[in-house]
């Protein structure tokens, strides 16, 4: 059976991927995952050691030193699978995004690498991809994101005041939104004062029932993707709507311009990161 090693796992993705690896390992899909003690987590020889051993290895770690251990998982054991749940790898063409409803399952399945999706893009490219192919190009798209105090990572914290993250300025999830989602994006950030749950929203210039259908239309038959008017859900959202799940939420509301408002919320931990990577390992074992 499978052996999963998990290089950061004192981190917040780290650290929240563990229950699904242990649920794994209760329902012997995988035979064990691996953690390393604080005082050898960055031992290098100690690392080497692990992932010599590992069948998949899981990097939840900085974008540069995801690089650097990538490259010494693939020189020290080049059989195995690798997840990657930095930015490190999201837009090389050797890499699969690991996004359902975007990439198929039989692509992350067979991937021998596989790059997990950021959790603002996640949202973003969930809006976006619909509305591209609806259109057949590249779209100008803005959003505006909202997200518990966990997207942080360890800096993160309820006492902090909300803040934006980002305004005018680049932002690291940019380059997949773009890419996946086909889109000319901007993103602007807010961090709230709860833990998680993640709200992000746009404008689109069509009727709220033309993006309506297009979303249900592109979404039909792809599971834990749920697509409501405003209306169904009495014009109101709540960021941590979908907590504790793997589950997406896309409402789509009309304005008096004509326009259509979307709104994605997601558990920015589940579907946004730590689930979304649990997802991915679970469809590489079951290949």
């Amino acid at each position: 059976m499978t052996t999963v090693f998990v290089d950061g796992a004192v981190g917040t993705v780290g650290r929240a991927i563990e229950p699904y690896l242990a649920d794994m390992v209760r329902d012997r899909l995988i035979a064990s995952y691996v953690t390393l003690p604080e005082d050898a987590r960055k031992d290098e020889s100690t690392r080497r050691a692990a992932m010599a051993e590992a069948d998949i290895i899981v990097l939840c770690l900085p974008d540069d030193v995801a690089r650097s251990a990538a490259l010494m998982a693939r020189a020290v054991n080049p059989k195995a699978r690798i997840l990657d749940a930095s930015a490190a790898h999201r837009c090389d063409k050797t890499w699969v995004y690991g996004l359902e409803g975007i990439v198929t399952s039989e692509a992350i399945a067979l991937a021998r690498f596989v790059a997990n999706p950021g959790c603002f893009a996640t949202a973003s490219v969930l809006a976006a991809a619909p509305l591209a192919a609806l259109f057949g190009r590249t779209l100008p798209m803005s959003f505006h994101g909202i997200t518990g105090y966990s997207a942080a990572g360890n800096k993160g914290a309820a006492s902090a005041a909300p803040y934006l993250a980002q305004f005018g300025l680049p932002h690291r999830h940019l380059p997949e939104i773009a890419k996946y989602g086909n889109v000319l994006p901007t993103l602007t950030t807010l961090v709230g004062n709860w833990y998680k749950g993640m709200l992000v929203q746009s404008v689109v210039d069509l009727p709220q029932a033309k993006v309506l259908e297009c979303y249900q239309a592109f979404y039909a038959g792809k599971s834990g993707i749920r697509v409501v008017s405003a209306e169904e859900v009495d014009y109101r959202l709540d960021p941590q709507a979908c907590n504790d799940t793997n589950d997406v939420l896309i409402a789509v509301g009309n304005n008096p311009s004509g326009m259509a408002s979307v709104a994605v919320v997601l558990d920015n931990l589940g579907k946004g990161s730590a689930g979304n990577a649990a997802n991915s390992i679970r469809l590489m074992v079951e290949a």
